[in-house]
């Protein structure tokens, strides 16, 4: 990311007090530091007008009137010494205070701690911090308020400063110096299971995401973690530890296919995060509600799943716009299996409209999203459209990329364009041979693989293969997890209620598993 677009991307972010704030401290500064005051303005109005800055030649021409190389290494020091105060301005207590502000309730005693260290640290090195019973009165105030938000590496800083300032000339505490360093020890202690037991969450949960690894071998060291934080924090009950520990408590419950258990998890972790001020965000509680709808729909509770989705609407103004999508595109998935055709395609077209996303794969998994709607909905010429525009989805061969071959296939056969399935169907068994020979295809789609290779050669009589495949048909409808259908995968029309469909020649209306409870 360039220079520019960190800028932009900062003051976009910004609250229009922000913004005034940061207008008031760049006429300041620039009165007193540079030596044209204006420049630091004039590229603070190119922001606030939205102009569009992607040119950079427009606007160091806007700025410096002229496209010499001088112009442009100032430009560049410009964006430098601009984002610098940026960032200043938003350290400012009215910033800090601000009522609907970004920051969460955890993280502004960090920011604050830092600030008055740092301020102490000033009048340390100056002087001008000699003054005992007011130096220590502040230390206390501030120690009181790292203990309350498990602010570790603050608090170590601040007792360092108590026993080397306060209570080694301090008669009345000298006595208690020795207490003083195993108080120190004590926070260090806790400070490295905090450490410990985030280590334990990335290389448990956030690392193994993206790499293939043994699952019993991930099992067992969720085992080991959990056992050891559970004992770790008997006697000091750290809440930071206690939701580390949720969070790979409810990862072996999800491992284990324990997803009743999961769910308890995640509403007591809810009801956690809002009573302990030392781990509360919003968008740690929005994280757990939106774990929480994922989870129920494992459950085949959609109407749940809907509800807890809805608890986060609330948050969606104070979040990125990146964020509020990929939130979003999990209630189109809820809506598509509640049969919520016209609220699924409102979502999806929100999101598809609102120019921007996470990644482009998200976008083109929007697209196949859409299009499925639209085939559920029989409006098959908009589908068909739809799926031309899913190339990226291409980039995840064993997942999505099959789930638009898939809805290629019903389309052509629910449109009676028989020539054309044949040939869909010979691409997806050239597909699945490949992807299989790179990784792992699921156990269910090389049955429906199976399936629709004998309907080929059938010529499309879909009453003989119901009676010839039985056994694969029923391994479809097994229990097995292998083969059966699961919610939130690329495979939105479960395929064998859309098969049986088509034998008794009536509608497709998938009927879910009932709610576990």
């Amino acid at each position: 990311m360039s220079i520019l677009s960190h800028i932009q991307q900062i003051f976009g972010s910004l609250t229009i007090k922000e913004r005034r704030i940061l207008k008031r401290f760049l006429l300041v500064y620039s009165n007193v530091q540079e030596k044209n005051p204006s420049l630091l303005l004039q590229l603070y109005k190119l922001l606030e007008d939205k102009k569009k800055l992607s040119n950079e030649d427009e606007c160091i021409f806007f700025i410096y009137g002229d496209l010499s190389s001088k112009s442009k290494d100032s430009y560049r020091k410009l964006l430098e010494r601009f984002r610098e105060r940026m960032l200043e301005s938003m350290l400012f207590e009215d910033n800090l205070l601000e009522v609907d502000s970004f920051y969460s309730v955890s993280i502004l005693p960090i920011i604050k701690s830092r600030k008055m260290l740092s301020k102490l640290q000033i009048l340390r090195s100056r002087g001008t911090g000699k003054d005992k019973k007011e130096l220590k009165k502040t230390l206390k105030e501030e120690i009181k308020i790292a203990e309350k938000f498990e602010l570790f590496d603050e608090l170590l800083i601040l007792k360092r400063i108590y026993y080397e300032d306060i209570s080694y000339q301090d008669f009345e505490y000298y006595g208690n110096a020795r207490d003083l360093l195993k108080e120190i020890e004590i926070i260090r202690e806790k400070n490295i299971l905090v450490l410990r037991s985030r280590v334990y969450v990335n290389e448990l949960i956030y690392d193994v995401q993206f790499k293939s690894m043994q699952q019993i071998a991930i099992i067992s060291d969720l085992k080991n973690a959990i056992n050891f934080l559970n004992e770790a924090n008997r006697n000091f009950k750290i809440a930071k530890v206690e939701f580390n520990n949720f969070l790979l408590k409810i990862q072996y419950s999800h491992y284990v296919y324990n997803y009743s258990t999961a769910e308890k998890q995640l509403i007591e972790l809810a009801t956690f995060i809002k009573n302990q001020e030392s781990v509360y965000s919003r968008s740690v509680l929005v994280e757990s509600y939106m774990n929480l709808s994922y989870t129920q729909l494992y459950l085949y509770k959609f109407n749940e799943a809907l509800e807890t989705m809805i608890l986060i609407h609330p948050f969606y103004p104070t979040l990125r716009l990146d964020l509020r999508n990929f939130y979003a595109e999990n209630e189109i998935f809820i809506h598509i299996y509640l049969r919520n055709y016209k609220q699924a395609e409102e979502i999806a077209l929100r999101i598809l409209n609102s120019g921007y996303s996470i990644s482009s794969i998200y976008h083109y998994r929007c697209n196949y999203l859409l299009a499925v709607t639209y085939f559920l909905s029989k409006r098959y010429k908009e589908s068909f459209k739809l799926l031309q525009d899913t190339k990226e989805i291409e980039h995840d061969k064993e997942g999505w990329n099959l789930g638009v071959r898939m809805l290629q296939i019903y389309l052509t056969l629910d449109t009676d364009k028989v020539d054309l399935a044949d040939q869909r169907i010979a691409s997806l068994r050239k597909h699945i041979d490949r992807t299989s020979k790179l990784k792992t295809v699921r156990k269910r789609d090389i049955v429906i693989l199976r399936i629709v290779n004998h309907l080929s050669r059938s010529g499309f009589d879909f009453k003989e293969v119901w009676e010839d495949r039985k056994k694969d048909f029923a391994l479809l409808r097994s229990s097995d997890r292998d083969y059966l259908w699961e919610p939130r995968t690329h495979e939105m029309i479960v395929f064998d209620q859309w098969f049986e469909s088509k034998v008794k020649g009536i509608d497709y209306k998938p009927k879910f598993p009932d709610p576990v409870e």
